[in-house]
């Protein structure tokens, strides 16, 4: 479309382009015969080719495209080098105002942010290009911004909120007649229906997309639905049509030079062939996963693959392989979430910079444009009086200084709205993680004392036995790094249990079930919970030499009943528990026996039918209470949770 504004020597680059390009589609499938799997991928021969284009004289417009499509080019190989064009493409659209290089610039940025799983700063991109598409009437790169940011609710794994966004999608697509989109919408569609635990539905989307790239040359896309097809099957137990689709999935990709997509491929056979038992194999295939997602720098895929590798050395009997690529898995996982914020920080102010250097670049424009006029009117009126010249540049040099002020003034004031944001966000993230997520709601809607009576509820306290002998063989490092992982593995097992963690002092850990929202099942969850806490603490041997003079083991305690809930405290805030359940609670756990659960009988009338318990009669508890307590040992049948 910019033809027509371009010299003929660029006219000719533009054909050398093509014919470069067409060259490389076509060697393509030599090149990856002669690649091996796990290589460090090199930069594409068409991305050498926009280089040198970039190099030449172009229009505004024309570096932009070529800006963007660069960016894209990198995306499958150097995420850092695309944001960088990307950036580069976005400052130059908006300082001649080129709206839909701006939006596809918006675009690009974001995606190079969920492929390192950066998602909060790709859901701003997405956003602000879907705006920017909406504005320009751009039906079909409406279609893409809704595709993209269903991917990133489907990467929160918020799945019903993606939903609608993949629909829509789909609408735009078909209407379009996009065969390639389309399928990718029936792709993301049957992998939202396969979180969500609708086989059946997510096996015919994906087999809908199969058939809608029929015919087509498209190797990435027809990969991409092997690969779901792949999962899908999986999850639904048959391993060897998943493992099938894999391998193709891969070839695919690797006839495609896109490297995130056989990262997936290398995953997916890991994750079968784990199923399988052929552990040698699944192990050979994680190691090329993890070799790609560290060159990518694809950080929530280093997550997963850590976590399956873990998996796969426990099953061979590798617990120390297990361990170590457990804590690099636990590692990761807390970084990406404290790198995001400091990446969104940074980016805030990449973003102001650049910004400003744009408005600097407008102000000395149009600053150069009237001291032209300026000096033309000058010639003109050379014979006007000279008090005339005096109040002309005087009302100018008033106006100058007068716009100067006002810009001024708009800068300080936009730095300071960008920092009381960043800090308002920052309070938000820390309330979210020292209270129940309701409770923080209402504390920021303004409640200042929250007090509420619950009345079915389960507490249980845990503590460690001959933790205290234990202490004295480890240094403070060694310490405080056991009793981490002791409390991990207990906060994935409230999570798993859909309970709530109160509190811990030292070595004791303190979960409610049933507060602040209601749990049909309190009683339940807290049983399986505490027999789990049981199994961990008896597989758990950090340190053996130690622990044959001294054994690290567990007492627990519980009780049924109801209780006080609510926030104390003026400068340091806890949200904590009161009443009768949570004393009896607590004197049944330092009652009670190394490696038992001790329940009271409000625990064993609601459990009698769904655990095997172990009488053990009457007895006294601290303040003359008398009642009757059972050891609880095992569970009869599965409850769904």
């Amino acid at each position: 479309m910019y033809y027509s504004t371009l010299h003929v020597p660029l006219r000719t680059l533009l054909l050398i382009y093509l014919l470069l390009c067409s060259t490389v589609l076509c060697s393509s499938t030599l090149a990856q015969q002669r690649s091996s799997f796990a290589t460090v991928p090199k930069r594409s021969s068409r991305a050498d080719s926009l280089q040198y284009l970039l190099q030449q004289s172009l229009t505004d417009t024309a570096r932009i495209n070529l800006l963007v499509d660069l960016s894209r080019e990198l995306w499958s190989g150097n995420l850092i080098d695309s944001r960088h064009y990307a950036t580069e493409a976005l400052t130059h659209a908006q300082r001649i105002g080129y709206a839909k290089g701006r939006a596809n610039a918006l675009n690009a940025i974001a995606v190079t942010y969920y492929y390192q799983g950066w998602y909060e700063i790709a859901l701003h991109y997405h956003t602000q290009a879907l705006e920017a598409r909406r504005v320009l009437n751009d039906s079909i790169g409406i279609g893409h911004s809704m595709n993209n940011i269903a991917l990133i609710y489907m990467g929160q794994r918020k799945y019903d909120a993606a939903l609608p966004y993949l629909y829509e999608a789909l609408r735009i697509y078909h209407h379009n007649n996009l065969r390639n989109s389309v399928a990718v919408a029936y792709n993301n569609i049957g992998t939202v229906f396969r979180h969500l635990g609708k086989l059946d539905s997510s096996i015919v989307m994906h087999k809908a997309a199969i058939n809608t790239l029929q015919g087509t040359p498209s190797h990435a896309g027809m990969a991409l639905s092997f690969n779901s097809l792949a999962a899908a099957l999986e999850d639904a137990g048959k391993l060897g049509d998943a493992l099938q689709y894999y391998h193709e999935g891969f070839r695919l990709y690797q006839t495609a030079q896109h490297q995130k997509g056989m990262l997936n491929s290398e995953y997916g056979k890991a994750s079968v062939l784990l199923k399988l038992k052929r552990y040698s194999e699944a192990l050979e295939h994680i190691h090329r996963a993890i070799t790609m997602a560290e060159f990518l720098q694809a950080r929530p895929d280093m997550r997963d693959c850590y976590l399956l590798l873990s998996t796969i050395e426990e099953t061979i009997g590798n617990i120390a392989g297990a361990l170590y690529y457990y804590k690099r898995y636990a590692q990761l996982k807390d970084s990406l979430i404290t790198e995001e914020i400091i990446a969104k920080a940074a980016e805030f102010n990449a973003r102001y910079d650049a910004e400003r250097k744009a408005q600097q670049i407008k102000l000395l424009t149009s600053q150069r444009e009237r001291e032209q006029m300026e000096r033309h009117l000058l010639l003109i009126v050379a014979g006007v009086s000279l008090l005339a010249i005096v109040m002309v540049y005087w009302r100018y040099r008033t106006k100058r200084h007068s716009e100067l002020a006002l810009r001024q003034a708009n800068v300080a004031l936009q730095e300071k709205n960008n920092l009381l944001s960043q800090a308002r966000a920052t309070a938000e993230s820390l309330l979210l993680n020292i209270y129940p997520h309701t409770i923080a709601e209402r504390i920021q809607a303004g409640e200042h004392r929250i007090a509420e009576q619950f009345h079915d509820v389960t507490v249980l306290f845990a503590d460690l036995v001959n933790f205290t002998g234990l202490a004295a063989y480890l240094s403070p490092n060694e310490l405080v790094s056991m009793l981490d992982d002791i409390f991990s593995t207990f906060d994935a097992l409230v999570e798993r249990y859909h309970l709530e963690k109160i509190k811990t002092i030292g070595d004791a850990y303190m979960v409610v079930c049933g507060v602040p929202e209601p749990h049909p099942q309190h009683c339940l969850n807290v049983a399986l919970c505490a027999l789990d806490m049981l199994h961990v603490i008896e597989c758990y041997q950090p340190y053996p030499d130690v622990q044959r003079f001294s054994p690290l083991q567990i007492r627990i305690g519980m009780h049924t009943g109801s209780v006080v809930a609510g926030v104390i405290g003026k400068k340091k805030f806890s949200y904590d528990l009161w009443g009768d359940t949570v004393n009896i609670a607590s004197r049944l756990e330092s009652h009670g026996q190394p490696g038992a659960i001790h329940c009271s009988e409000q625990v064993y009338e609601i459990l009698s039918d769904s655990c095997i318990f172990e009488k053990r009669g009457l007895i006294t508890l601290k303040g003359n209470i008398t009642i009757n307590t059972y050891f609880l040992r095992a569970y009869k049948v599965s409850s769904s949770l």
